[in-house]
């Protein structure tokens, strides 16, 4: 009886930790847009993307990346940004200090 009570309480504890967990990793929803151009405005609407890490990006393909500061809106659910010159076609990801989230596609096209 001492084990299936000591079982139970592990069980519940473990699976309270790992929620938690995953409740802390950026999820990007949806972009607003499925193709842009350079100097677009983009807006991405997710869950989680601030903490008390100070380090947050947007990575679009793994060549460019918006820093925080240069966004026009950062919030947990919700980050407006201007496409940057050297920004190509690929997935746009969020970086919350060294936590990744899911990618998106989005086309950069030519004007």
């Amino acid at each position: 009886m001492k084990n299936i009570f000591f079982w139970i309480i592990n069980t519940f504890v473990i699976a309270i930790l790992l929620n938690s967990c995953n409740d802390e990793v950026p999820e990007i929803n949806k972009i607003n847009i499925d193709t842009a151009a350079v100097g677009d405005t983009i807006t991405i609407n997710g869950t989680n993307f601030l903490s008390d890490d100070l380090r947050y990006r947007i990575y679009i393909d793994t060549t460019s990346y918006i820093n925080r500061e240069d966004c026009l809106i950062w919030q947990n659910n919700k980050i407006t940004f201007i496409i940057p010159d050297s920004a190509k076609s690929g997935m746009v990801k969020v970086k919350r200090g060294d936590i990744l989230s899911n990618g998106l596609m989005l086309k950069i096209g030519k004007l």
